[in-house]
This record gives structure tokens, C-alpha cells and sequence, in this order.
């Protein structure tokens, strides 16, 4: 059996679908760009930022709900490719939904990876 301390280490998953602005990641506004299949894919090193305390939370990505957007994603997820020693916690308002770090991510890498179809023609 798995176990489950390496698991939440390693992955977090949000199942939509949602429709949300373009995901915030790694600090910037992520560029959405899917390949034929409608997949996104996007490495990034988590910017450093103060975190002295092993339970402080650094935001790694923010999915912000807006029913107008032009993109309907779903199965959002963040690997945490470096196995770095951090957990995922994620947390939920009726705005947002976000993916944050339990502990230092600082300068760690992660994949943030999901499935997304436009709506419209985006305007910008």
C-alpha cells in the first residue's frame, strides 16, 4: 500500500471542471497554450519568499472562478517533481481556489499541468 504521506508530497489534484480566469502560477499569470489534445503543461520554480516556520503556507497557484472566462479547465494539478520536503494545502473560498505549500517551497520546482477547451475568443 502507498503511503499516503509520500502521496500528498507528491501531488495535488483539483477535479473540475471550473471555469476560472488564467491560473496564477508561480507568482505570474500563466499564458494559456494547450496542445492539440487541450493539455497544458508548465514548469516553475516557486519564488522565493520569507518562511521561517514549518507550517507557513506560500501560495503555488490560484484558480480564480469568473463564469465569463474564456477557458474551462479540468483535472488542474501540481506535481511536486522535486520531491521537495513540503505538503500541499489546499484551500477554498467562494472567489478562488488555491494550491498552496505547507512549509518552505522556496526555489523548488513543480509541473502545473491540466486539461483546458476554450468557451469564446479570448480578448486579451
Amino acid at each position: 500500500m502507498a503511503d499516503i504521506s509520500k502521496i500528498i508530497m507528491a501531488t495535488i489534484i483539483y477535479v473540475g471542471p471550473v471555469i476560472i480566469n488564467p491560473p496564477i502560477v508561480g507568482g505570474k499569470h500563466l499564458i494559456v497554450s494547450p496542445d492539440r489534445n487541450g493539455d497544458i503543461s508548465f514548469k516553475f520554480t516557486q519564488p522565493a519568499k520569507p518562511c521561517n516556520r514549518a507550517n507557513c503556507e506560500q501560495e503555488l497557484a490560484t484558480l480564480e472562478f469568473n463564469l465569463d472566462a474564456c477557458w474551462r479547465y479540468d483535472m488542474i494539478r501540481i506535481d511536486n517533481i522535486e520531491m521537495a520536503p513540503v505538503r500541499f494545502s489546499p484551500k477554498q473560498t467562494p472567489q478562488a481556489f488555491e494550491f498552496l505549500s505547507l512549509g518552505d517551497a522556496s526555489g523548488r520546482t513543480f509541473l502545473f499541468r491540466a486539461h483546458a477547451e476554450p468557451r469564446c475568443t479570448p480578448t486579451s
